[in-house]
Formats: C-alpha cells, structure tokens, sequence
C-alpha cells in the first residue's frame, strides 16, 4: 500500500511516495532528527525529544493512496 508524505502546516505540499505507513513515519522522524540535531551529527540524548516532538507534531501527514 503505498502512503503520500504531505507538509500541511502551511500551504499543502507533497514530500514524496513510501511504500508503507512506516517507511512514511520513519520519514517524518527522520525531517524531526535532522531539525533537532547539529548538523552532520546524531546525537543520542536527543533520541527522546524527537520521540515526544514526532508523536506529537501536527505538520506531516502521512495519507494512504487508492
């Protein structure tokens, strides 16, 4: 089943395919941890903060396709 990876907290726009809904909230965890962390480095005392801020973030959508 594929899943559409939609920014909507402003102006609606698409960010891509995945062929599942977790690959599609890996990816969304992934946008998270690359906001939170220096760049070019993954930092482990962050692993929590990127939890709380995935679980409850309000500007992705992951929306099944047909």
């Amino acid at each position: 089943m594929l899943y559409s990876l939609i920014f909507i907290l402003s102006t609606p726009a698409f960010l891509g395919d995945y062929r599942d809904l977790a690959s599609c909230q890996n990816a969304v965890r992934e946008i998270y941890a690359t906001r939170i962390n220096p760049p070019g480095q993954r930092l482990k005392e962050l692993e929590s903060a990127i939890d709380v801020q995935v679980k409850n973030q309000k500007e992705f959508l992951c929306v099944r396709k047909g």
